[in-house]
């Protein structure tokens, strides 16, 4: 994946999407489920459109809310932070992205979202976050 990350910090989306595509290919087969949602984010990252990104985004995060991982969205940067908030204003678990944009150290959150950043930890469930609905 060091690879993909090169390409896409290079400009290069196509070469990015084709390295993370074999990428996905190998983590599935091997049944690394991590590994898979760690190439997915990318994957958003490398989309051609806003529009597409957002499909492999919610997909990856249907895929980990459950779980609460926090850190391979952290690691994706913070060019993940405007598909992020557009997933959280489309519906797509605005808690749960509010925790991640939490992690990666957001200021703003997404219209009708708040949080308290998380004290600690990269999981939900080692975070300590206060939630409320905003007017």
């Amino acid at each position: 994946m060091s690879a993909a990350r090169l390409a896409l910090v290079q400009g290069q989306k196509g070469e990015a999407s084709r390295i993370l595509a074999e990428c996905l290919r190998q983590a599935e087969q091997n049944g690394w489920g991590y590994g898979a949602l760690a190439v997915r984010v990318l994957q958003a990252l490398a989309a051609d459109t806003q529009e597409a990104a957002l499909v492999v985004l919610t997909n990856a995060l249907l895929r980990s809310q459950p779980d609460g991982f926090l850190r391979v969205y952290a690691d994706g940067g913070r060019d993940l932070i405007p598909l992020l908030q557009e997933a959280a204003r489309s519906g797509i678990h605005p808690l749960y992205v509010g925790e991640i944009l939490a992690a990666i150290g957001d200021q703003e959150s997404p219209k009708g979202v708040c949080w308290e950043k998380p004290r600690l930890g990269w999981s939900k469930r080692s975070a300590r976050a206060s939630w409320k609905c905003c007017a």
